[in-house]
């Protein structure tokens, strides 16, 4: 635990420790921290958090299992939303910094795992916050582009369902939830499964909590149920 604690606080705090020279050397006391002590939740912790500093630096850690690493901490630890909450900030930047790193992520069913995650702990805003954020970003599958060739799955609608039921009156991540959603309001496909979940109550009781001057939110739901509703 000591040897991760020094090195996130290198990580935070040194430029040089951000350094490509230092990465490598980083990248790896890390993987091998975190497959040493795979039930250890603060070594985890540390070690997602580490990874999710450094993506944010723009420094590569995918290398030597880094998505793999995140991936086995989520299912280890499903239950810590420390480690949870760090793991998906983790994926979301190392997706944003590399189209292959988002790949990578996506064609290990990243989308799924991070959604699963959302409907077993609904109750904890930030990691609800920041797991949209990702999603949305995942959702498209190009970056800069409007369509997605992401399917809508059961996992993704369990965390809709997940996050309105238990953050709908939250207008920052209800937001976030329909900017995530109208990327998937793409294709013929998409749009049917979606507009089948808009016509259930509780996309309405969502609105309800809201007033009528609250325009960016009404904007967005109106984008969403205009565009789902064009098949």
């Amino acid at each position: 635990e000591t040897g991760s604690a020094i090195i996130l606080n290198l990580v935070r705090k040194d430029a040089v420790a951000k350094s490509r020279e230092l990465n490598p050397k980083i990248r790896n006391s890390i993987s091998r921290a975190m497959k040493n002590h795979r039930d250890n939740e603060k070594v985890q912790n540390y070690g997602c958090t580490i990874i999710s500093e450094m993506a944010k630096e723009g420094q590569s850690i995918t290398a030597g299992g880094g998505i793999d690493d995140i991936f086995t901490a989520m299912t280890n630890h499903n239950r810590s939303t420390f480690v949870l909450r760090h793991a998906v900030s983790a994926l979301e930047k190392l997706a944003r910094g590399s189209q292959t790193a988002k790949k990578e992520i996506m064609d290990k069913s990243g989308i799924d795992k991070i959604c699963s995650v959302l409907e077993k702990n609904a109750t904890d805003r930030e990691l609800h916050l920041v797991g949209w954020r990702g999603l949305e970003f995942l959702f498209c599958e190009v970056e800069d582009t409007v369509g997605s060739a992401v399917e809508v799955t059961e996992n993704i609608v369990g965390a809709f369902r997940a996050t309105t039921a238990k953050h709908g009156k939250d207008d920052v991540i209800v937001g976030t939830v329909f900017k995530a959603m109208l990327k998937l309001a793409t294709s013929p496909e998409n749009k049917a499964k979606l507009n089948f979940e808009a016509a259930d109550a509780a996309m309405t009781r969502v609105m309800e909590n809201f007033s009528g001057d609250h325009k960016t939110l009404r904007t967005l739901y109106t984008s969403f149920i205009k565009r789902i509703q064009h098949v």
